[in-house]
């Protein structure tokens, strides 16, 4: 059930490790098309300028990212509110109508306060002007530059921008939008929080590999146990015991270890080939006993009576001897 439990757990950081190789790897080419898409602006600063563009004659592309001269503002046709989650609010995109040098019409996406402002400013200047178009000190003379890509409007937006341009039929309308939204610095930003994700997915497929590698080592320490039990302490028990450290481990000493070679016919006895060392209990001497005490029968000598003051006495003047012995 363990086993079934560790191949379980390898397959889950398998799948793991390959998610995480297959966002990394798609998170990149995003990341690459990115940066090469803006690369001109946002590194060199670089971009067309749709003013000499539409004066040379030539239409405006989709894909194109331009700097264009903004004078004439129709009007705020469309407001985009940004959400986290639906509830955290994160930007507000406002979309203009506005006139090419060509008397083209097209659209103008911006966030931002000031740009905002300044677009808020030429509309009204702008209709001011087409209210008395006599009046040439009607003209705006201010201008704002936005650098942005030319995108495919959101379907909703389109929706708004066609319903806005609905009376002005008779000139040229281009059913596109310069997204200025996003300046150098904000491009900066997106590109490095697609670096840190790429960074993440990368070190997350990493560890999942790590971690499967570890799972594998020790399945593969399990299933070497179950061919050889006598490589588990636990299921052999300690005589066969590789580990010289547990008693009774076969550590080729076994004449040392007295658990081993006890004599099974008597546990309690002496190990067999060996001889006591010491008096035995509850035994009779075969012979007279040597000693080196000076207080002590010389070796061959035999007893006269009780010792007393290290000198033999005639057990009859025994003063401690029991009158009734020797009668």
């Amino acid at each position: 059930m363990a086993a079934e439990k560790r191949q379980k757990t390898s397959s889950q950081y398998k799948t793991s490790m390959i998610l995480s190789i297959i966002l990394a790897l798609v998170l990149l080419v995003f990341t690459v098309v990115y940066v090469g898409m803006n690369f001109n602006y946002m590194v060199l600063g670089k971009s067309i300028d749709l003013n000499q563009q539409l004066r040379e004659g030539k239409s405006p592309e989709k894909g194109d990212l331009v700097t264009f001269e903004v004078r004439y503002v129709l009007g705020n046709f469309a407001e985009t509110k940004h959400k986290i989650n639906g509830i955290i609010p994160t930007g507000t995109d406002e979309h203009y109508v506005v006139v090419l040098d060509d008397n083209s019409l097209m659209a103008v996406s911006v966030s931002g306060s000031k740009d905002v402002d300044a677009m808020n400013k030429l509309e009204s200047e702008t209709k001011a002007y087409l209210a008395d178009t006599d009046d040439i000190s009607k003209i705006p003379t201010s201008t704002i530059k936005l650098t942005g890509r030319l995108e495919t409007m959101h379907s909703e937006i389109q929706k708004y921008y066609n319903q806005a341009l609905s009376t002005l039929s008779t000139y040229t309308i281009h059913n596109m939008t310069l997204n200025a939204t996003h300046g150098r610095l904000s491009m900066f930003m997106i590109t490095f929080f697609l670096l840190a994700l790429l960074v993440v997915f990368i070190f997350s497929a990493i560890q999942s590999k790590k971690k499967m590698k570890k799972v594998a080592e020790v399945q593969a320490i399990a299933r070497q146990n179950a061919a050889d039990p006598s490589l588990n302490p636990f299921l052999t028990g300690y005589q066969n015991s590789p580990n010289p450290a547990v008693p009774g481990a076969a550590t080729g000493n076994e004449a040392a270890n007295p658990f081993i070679n006890a004599d099974p016919a008597n546990p309690s006895g002496p190990m067999p080939g060996s001889e006591p060392t010491g008096p035995v209990m509850n035994s009779e001497p075969t012979g007279p006993v040597q000693s080196n005490d000076p207080m002590s029968p010389v070796q061959g000598s035999e007893s006269t009576g009780t010792i007393l003051n290290g000198e033999p006495v005639d057990p009859t003047q025994d003063p401690f001897r029991n009158p009734y012995d020797n009668v």
